[in-house]
């Protein structure tokens, strides 16, 4: 296969007034690119480029792929709320890009690519924001729903930012297609030269086995029969979803006419890893015409991956489980990881992965010991700031709670107290991603103002599915994955530590990873403190519920308690510091018992309120149940939102915006009225 100069890219990555950076991926070692920006790309006597500094750097990572990050440093700082362009070009006279190149990415009407640095004033943004995108996942790819926003949209209403929050592949549920199909272009980036994962028999890495009977030791996915394993194959599956073009050519190098005359035998598959090929064409669009954050989950590299630290000490004792991991997580540093801060990763950090990628598995101790020391938890430099929380590498194992009788705490009447640490839920923050996180929103955030938080799960789910996970989770943490942040209470407790001190007004929790859509309304608070909050859940742009699940989904979407109370208490025991978490769900607050346990901390309540839409035929729904992008608009202390999906007449459509305004948050400081109400 003939490779293209252009694999993948342009993206437009992390971005400020005073540097913007912009990702590449090629199959050659180009003359030294240089990023250039423009006031205005469309008029041919339109002025030169912006005086800036230039800088690039290239990692191989294969005999034929480099990535390349490229930085433009203006002399004089940028403007928000203005839409920039930008070209790359050799030695700074010679366009990098074809014609072929600026048809496949640039957005209708405009001769180059282009970005916008945010809106004119302080905490004044628009994103667009999903997870979940699995290449063969059914129904449309919400990759197009965001290519149509961007080319109907204004200057006005366009969205500046594409927050991606976790599973941009699926590097363990990967349809068998999809490994024929790209064996021509691993073949070709890598010279036809094949990476052994040692303590895997050979056999395992033929595109047509059943991989799972290799894997099932150390992984724990329901779906590995065709599980990526090389760092080829987890490469060619980001190009294969970043860049529709590369499609056809590869369909011609495989001799298939089209993916439906291949000889598969399931023709559904073939139809939505077709879409998918569509989907791709969008997101190469997108990516080159926003600025994108992104954070990985855990189908990046491999379904619950690092679970808890018995999965990562089991998976890690076996060479060939440690490979395939450090496979995935250097994939995903080369192709999203470096674009949140490349500034973070110096050179040493950059010739480790590459001499790792390039030789197909050598270094990998000094490649694996680099990946997992790394923070991958940022802050994104948008108004307002956006951090991104690493769920996933800083784990820990957790005390274990106990049952607590309630006659004992002096309890009488309807509340009720239980235990939630269930069986293998994890801790997902240990102390020093809880110090660092502290350190990171303290520095980039301001009390009173707002604060976005992207979370891969979310911190305040859905309590009829997490109560459905709950009950299969005594039994076992893989069956229910039992990942979500109610598995645990401690992590609640660790949630109500960071953003309770940060005081932002107010906070908004964007996050993924559960399938569905839906919007929360609540506040936390303690004695001394109360934090006015909106969880908002997008998932998943291309991996819709089907076939009986989605019956079960569109039952508990129309029931269950729209308004709920939960309230924590923290039992320090003896000698411990950190104790057993009692735990109630009441609504009956109108008790001195209950109002007297606040006034001191460390005792949490947690307020919440689930926002109900109108479904079909009117019936209101607490859940978006098709694949879906979300939208967030922020002005001043105003936070609205929206979901978008597919339309019945083929196109995508949108949800009127929900709006709430701290001035009038919706939740009352329920602490504050107790406390009045029976005296402090």
């Amino acid at each position: 296969m003939r490779l293209p100069l252009i694999l993948a890219g342009p993206i437009v990555r992390r971005a400020t007034p005073e540097k913007v950076w912009v990702w590449l991926a090629t199959s050659e070692l180009l003359d030294p690119p240089h990023l250039m920006l423009f006031t205005d790309g469309n008029s041919p006597t339109s002025p030169g480029p912006v005086k800036a500094k230039i800088e690039y750097y290239p990692v191989a990572v294969a005999d034929n792929m480099w990535i390349y990050m490229l930085s433009a440093t203006p002399d004089t700082p940028l403007d928000r709320g203005r839409i920039y362009f930008y070209d790359v070009r050799l030695d700074g006279t010679r366009p990098l890009f074809k014609s072929e190149d600026y048809r496949q990415f640039l957005l209708k009407g405009n001769r180059l690519p282009t970005f916008m640095l945010g809106a004119r004033g302080q905490n004044n943004l628009r994103a667009l924001y999903g997870s979940c995108r699995k290449l063969h996942g059914p129904n449309p790819d919400m990759m197009k729903a965001a290519d149509e926003i961007l080319q109907d949209a204004t200057e006005k209403n366009r969205p500046q930012y594409f927050f991606l929050g976790g599973d941009q592949i699926y590097a363990d549920d990967v349809d068998s297609q999809l490994l024929v199909l790209t064996r021509p272009l691993r073949d070709a980036l890598f010279g036809g030269k094949r990476e052994i994962i040692p303590g895997l028999s050979p056999v395992a890495l033929s595109d047509t086995i059943d991989r799972s009977k290799f894997l099932e030791h150390f992984f724990t996915s329901g779906h590995m029969p065709h599980h990526l394993l090389t760092f080829a194959e987890y490469a060619a599956t980001y190009i294969m979803s970043w860049n529709g073009d590369l499609w056809e050519p590869l369909l011609k190098a495989g001799k298939f006419s089209s993916l439906d005359k291949a000889d598969f035998s399931n023709r559904i598959i073939g139809k939505r890893v077709l879409d998918g090929a569509l989907g791709a064409k969008s997101a190469r669009r997108v990516l080159a015409n926003s600025i994108c954050y992104m954070i990985f989950d855990d189908h990046e590299v491999t379904d619950d991956w690092f679970l808890n630290p018995e999965w990562q000490l089991n998976a890690t004792k076996f060479s060939s489980g440690q490979r395939i991991l450090t496979n995935g997580m250097a994939a995903y540093w080369a192709f999203q990881g470096w674009g949140n801060d490349p500034e973070a990763f110096d050179d040493t950090y950059r010739s480790t992965i590459s001499r790792f990628a390039e030789t197909r598995g050598r270094g990998t101790e000094d490649a694996w010991s680099t990946l997992i020391k790394t923070d991958w938890s940022f802050a994104a430099p948008t108004s307002p700031p956006a951090i991104f929380l690493d769920t996933r590498t800083k784990r820990e194992e957790s005390p274990k709670t106990l049952d607590i009788d309630r006659a004992d705490r002096g309890l009488t009447g309807p509340i009720t107290w239980t235990t939630l640490r269930l069986k293998d839920a994890p801790r997902l923050l240990d102390s020093g991603e809880r110090a660092r996180l502290t350190a990171l929103i303290s520095k980039h955030s301001a009390s009173g103002e707002p604060l976005i938080v992207i979370a891969a799960a979310p911190i305040f789910g859905f309590p009829p599915m997490e109560w459905v996970q709950r009950v299969i989770g005594r039994e076992s943490g893989t069956a229910a994955d039992l990942e979500s942040w109610a598995s645990n209470p401690r992590n609640f407790i660790d949630a109500f530590d960071l953003f309770l001190d940060a005081q932002p007004n107010p906070l908004i929790v964007l996050s993924g990873d559960v399938h569905y859509g839906f919007e929360i309304v609540g506040r936390m608070s303690t004695a001394s403190q109360s934090v006015p909050f909106v969880q908002l859940c997008s998932s998943a742009m291309k991996n819709e519920i089907i076939g009986g699940s989605k019956f079960f989904f569109k039952i508990i979407s129309l029931f269950g308690e729209s308004v709920a109370s939960f309230g924590f208490w923290d039992l320090k025991e003896k000698g411990k510091t950190d104790g057993p978490i009692a735990y109630t769900e009441t609504s009956d607050f109108a008790n001195g018992v209950f109002s007297n346990k606040f006034k001191s901390s460390p005792h949490y309540l947690l307020q919440t309120q689930f926002i109900k839409r109108s479904g079909r035929r009117s019936v209101k729904q607490l859940v978006e149940r098709q694949n879906n992008l979300g939208e967030l608009l922020i002005r001043g202390q105003q936070v609205s939102h929206r979901h978008w999906h597919p339309s019945s007449a083929g196109s995508f459509s949108a949800r009127s915006f929900k709006n709430w305004n701290t001035g009038n948050w919706p939740i009352p400081d329920m602490i504050r009225a107790l406390r009045a109400l029976f005296g402090s």
